[in-house]
Order: C-alpha cells, then sequence, then structure tokens
C-alpha cells in the first residue's frame, strides 16, 4: 500500500486531504509540527510527501532542502502545497517533484498524488 505523508499546520486541510487519499486506498500519516520532521520522515518511510511551505520550527523549503541532501530520503516525490504566490519558484528552487496552490481543487490533489504514485 502506498503511504502518503501530509506536513501542514493546518488541520482543516490536512483532515480533507486525509478523507480523500483515505477513500482513493493509500495509507496516510500526518505531521502538524516540523519539529524532528527529517527524522520522522525516514521513519514514516513515505512514497510521497504533502508538504505545506509554512510552518512552525522549520519551513518547508528548509525541509526540502534537508530531505534533498539525505540519501534516504533524496527521492521521495515532495508537492508542495502553499497559498504564497512564489509557491512555483520556490518549489522549483528547491528541486520539490510539484506543487499544488491553496486552496486547491480535490480533482487536482487526486491527480497529482496519482502522478507520483
Amino acid at each position: 500500500m502506498k503511504k502518503v505523508l501530509i506536513c501542514d499546520d493546518d488541520d482543516g486541510i490536512v483532515e480533507v486531504i486525509k478523507i480523500v487519499l483515505e477513500e482513493k486506498g493509500y495509507k496516510v500519516e500526518t505531521l502538524g509540527s516540523s519539529e524532528d520532521v527529517v527524522e520522522k520522515i525516514k521513519k514514516v518511510k513515505p512514497s510521497l510527501i504533502l508538504l505545506d511551505l509554512w510552518m512552525p520550527h522549520l519551513t518547508g523549503q528548509e525541509i526540502a532542502v534537508e530531505l534533498r541532501k539525505d540519501p534516504i530520503t533524496r527521492n521521495i516525490p515532495i508537492v508542495i502545497i502553499s497559498a504564497s504566490s512564489n509557491t512555483k519558484r520556490i518549489s522549483q528552487d528547491i528541486k520539490a517533484s510539484d506543487c499544488l496552490l491553496k486552496p486547491f481543487d480535490i480533482d487536482d490533489l487526486e491527480k497529482v498524488v496519482e502522478k507520483y504514485l
């Protein structure tokens, strides 16, 4: 079973994404804080990471850079989810696989997840 990790501190967004992806048959893990996030990601071993840019402690940008440096996590697809106007540029700069702009359409979420899984 493919595992998706959602890293976002917005409980409402996390809950919606989790419901949608679980209905599609994915196993979903969530992290609401970026504290020790790289170690937690290594433990969870997700097939895909949905990562918010604006998180407390470390930003999504900092997390993605760390993940890309580590041989254990460097090849995990990362999809940035953010309301930032710079989301696309930041996603390219940090070598994220893709991005979704908040608020996003559920169909777009499903398509981007299916694309990487």
